[in-house]
């Protein structure tokens, strides 16, 4: 599952969710959400644990389509 998707069906703000998932801010849920910066492992398992399973490291750590440019400028989220 997308995690804003799961965020959102959970019924919590960005701030609520960096909270629970022991995150720095909300911008940096943001980011994992939208793929602009890998999850670590410590996120990733947190995700899991919040979502009970429904995100999973695959779902945090994909490239969406929207970042990849097709003239190879500039760099992908890894």
């Amino acid at each position: 599952m997308e995690p804003a998707e799961w965020r959102k069906k959970a019924g919590l703000t960005l701030k609520q969710a960096a909270q629970r998932l022991d995150c720095s801010s909300a911008s940096c849920v943001f980011r994992y959400e939208r793929g602009e910066r890998e999850a670590p492992n410590s996120v990733v398992l947190a995700y899991g644990r919040e979502s009970d399973g429904e995100v999973t490291g695959e779902d945090l750590n994909r490239v969406p389509k929207r970042f990849l440019r097709s003239e190879g400028k500039g760099r992908a989220a890894a």
